[in-house]
Parts: structure tokens; sequence; C-alpha cells
């Protein structure tokens, strides 16, 4: 020991180091990421380190001690902060990767998530939007996760070329709607093309039914929400969507018109007199959605009680959701 050479064959103290701190990190995880932290500045292999660093940071991440969760959180950044990602191999590329595999496999990127992972994207934006780009998925898997967390997409069309693409008839209408699905990513970003988008929405309207309309439609109607447009038409046309026969479509302009807010509002309590009894009860359900509003409130209170007896347990609802 005292010559740093141990075991038969002998083994070096960086060595060992490895060695103890792989053995231990299944179920002593403290112990290793304690060991690791004492020694890492000796430690030159990164490469074998890495999967055992991504399992210490997971389990520290799903254990109720808050101290080892710290010091698990820890380890990863004095791995991040101290080694550059592009010099590792493959294997602890997809290491680190798995880590954010939880996100990547989300089919909303709005559904919960463990935010501890979001914390990582916004530390390391580079290192991480490195490792997607790095993993031998599709091209619009990468661009559009890279999109939706804001971490750099050097390979994504701009919001102007993306719109042009999509409006592009040379394409498919599969690949037009994957367009459109980087400008739901842009978020507010797409507002300047938002002309383009009312066009697309009010083009679609015409379109027979298959998934390329529902993809389609629901992708135009979230981006003009995620744009808060203002625009009458674009308002209206969501409107229209409620009665849309493919519930996904309805369901996605239910969640625009409670996100456009007090003008989706005054163009829905205009409609609502002379909108059928389905329409009613999802303009019903996007208004008790809204941010609580004496005027909303005023306006639903305000409806004779509906002969529909769906219509009538969703104001019910809404009232109760306005706090009215």
């Amino acid at each position: 020991a005292s010559n740093e050479k141990l075991g038969d064959p002998a083994m070096s103290k960086e060595d060992t180091i490895q060695a103890i701190i792989k053995i231990f990190a299944n179920k002593q995880a403290p112990y290793s990421a304690r060991l690791y932290l004492n020694y890492a500045d000796e430690l030159t292999d990164v490469n074998a380190l890495a999967s055992t660093i991504s399992g210490i940071y997971r389990k520290g991440h799903d254990s109720k001690n808050s101290d080892f969760t710290e010091l698990a959180h820890n380890v990863l950044k004095h791995f991040l902060d101290n080694n550059d990602v592009k010099q590792l191999n493959n294997k602890a590329k997809a290491a680190l990767y798995d880590l954010i595999q939880p996100l990547v496999n989300a089919v909303n990127h709005r559904s919960p998530s463990k935010p501890h992972l979001k914390e990582l994207l916004v530390r390391y934006p580079n290192q991480f939007a490195y490792l997607v780009e790095a993993q031998t998925i599709s091209d619009s898997s990468k661009n559009l996760f890279l999109l939706r967390h804001k971490l750099p997409a050097k390979n994504a069309c701009l919001p102007e070329a993306c719109a042009k693409h999509a409006l592009n008839k040379g394409l498919s209408t599969s690949q037009q709607n994957a367009y459109l699905k980087y400008l739901v990513a842009y978020e507010g970003q797409a507002s300047i093309v938002e002309k383009d988008m009312i066009k697309l929405l009010d083009r679609a309207q015409i379109m027979t039914s298959s998934v390329h309309r529902t993809s389609r439609k629901s992708s135009l109607i979230t981006i003009l929400a995620n744009i808060k447009s203002r625009d009458t038409k674009a308002i209206n046309l969501i409107i229209k969507s409620l009665k849309d026969f493919d519930y996904k479509i309805p369901d996605a302009a239910i969640q625009a018109l409670t996100k456009l807010g007090k003008p989706a509002f005054t163009q829905m309590a205009i409609q609502f007199p002379k909108a059928k009894d389905l329409s009613q009860r999802r303009m019903i359900e996007a208004m008790g959605k809204m941010e609580p509003s004496k005027d909303i409130s005023d306006f639903l209170k305000s409806i004779p009680t509906p002969k529909n007896q769906a219509v009538k347990f969703a104001l019910e609802d809404a009232i109760e959701a306005q706090g009215a």
C-alpha cells in the first residue's frame, strides 16, 4: 500500500479507488459519493466512472435523505464542471444521456417530471445539447427535445424557415407537420409567423379525416395559443375547432382558449347563444379553466339552466371553478 500497489495482479492507487467507488455505488452510494469527492482530482480515467457517477446521482434524487440528495448533486456537478463531455467515449456519453431519458421519453413535454433533471439542462445547456446530438436517434427527435428545453439547437430550422417548409406543397403532409412541431416547440418565438399559421389553420378545415389532419390542426391551434394570438380570425378558428369530430382537436382547442384568456372569452360569449350543445359544453369548460374573473363568473351565472345534462354539469363545474 505504501508503494501504491495493491492486489494480485497489482493495482495502482487510482485503480483501487475507482474499484471501491464502483463496488460500493450500488448498496453504499453515499460512501462512494464521498470517496469520489475526496479523490476526484486524482482520478484520470473519467470514462470508467461516468456510469457510476450517473448511478449515484440517480440514487440520490430517488432517495428521501436530503443530505444524500445534495451529496449526489455535488458529485455530478463536480464531474461536469471538471470534464469535457466531448472528450468522453461513447459509453460514457450514453451513461450521462441516460440521466435525462425521462425527459426525452415524455410524450407531452409539459407533463410533470422530475424538476432536478430540468435544472441540469439549465445549468449545463451546452453539455447536454452535445450529448443529445451525439445519440443515434432521429434528427427530428433531437431538434424537438433541444427546442422544447431551450437548449442550443444548431441544426433546427428557425421559425420563418420552419413555416416556409410547412407551407411547401412539394413536401408530404407528414413532412410539413414535422416542421409545425418545431414551431410548437419554439413557443412564443413563433409569433413572427402568426399570419402563416392562421392561413394554414383556415385551410385545414377542409382536410379529410386522417392522423395527419389531427396532427396538423392540433399543432396549429397550439402554436397560436403559445404566441398568445389576439387575432380575431385565429380565435374564431380555434372556437370552431371545438365542434370537431376528432376529440384530440377539441382538447387542444380548449387548452388554447384557456391560455388565450379574455380575448377568447369575449368571442365565445358572443357565439355561445347560437352554438350547439357540444360546442357550448366545451366553451363552458374552457371558461371554467380560465383565471377567475368577474366577467366570466357573471356570464356563466347568466346562462339559463341547460336542458342537456352534460352542458348542465359542465356549467355547474365552471361556476364552482370560477369561485362564483
